[in-house]
Order: structure tokens, then sequence, then C-alpha cells
């Protein structure tokens, strides 16, 4: 995995642990989980980016596991 994409990892991974900081201090159940939603995204986004840089034999396993 090059640097680049590290970066972009660790950044989503960071926004949504940021993300759901701030919904501690949230009064509004709605907005609550419309940020807890997006920290949810952000992780999504960093799994996905993780995925496809692993070997093609390891996806297969782990998705069949």
């Amino acid at each position: 995995m090059d640097d680049a994409k590290r970066l972009h990892i660790r950044t989503w991974r960071m926004k949504a642990e940021e993300l759901r900081t701030i919904t501690d201090a949230m009064t509004s159940d709605d907005t609550r989980r419309q940020l807890l939603n997006a920290a949810a995204n952000y992780d999504r986004f960093a799994d996905e980016a993780e995925a496809r840089d692993k070997p093609e034999a390891s996806r297969s396993r782990s998705e069949t596991g």
C-alpha cells in the first residue's frame, strides 16, 4: 500500500472518530444519528480501501468466511 492510500485511510478513520466524539455533545437524536451515519461512511471508505489493497486470495477467504 502506498503512502497516499495510507494517508487517506488514516484521515477517514480520524474523521470518523471525530464525528463520533462530537455526537457526545449533541442533544438532538436526529443530528446524532446523521453524524454517526457519516462516521460509519468514513469507516466504510477506509475498510473498502484496505480491502482493495489485499491480495485476491486473502480477500476470497475472508468473504467466504
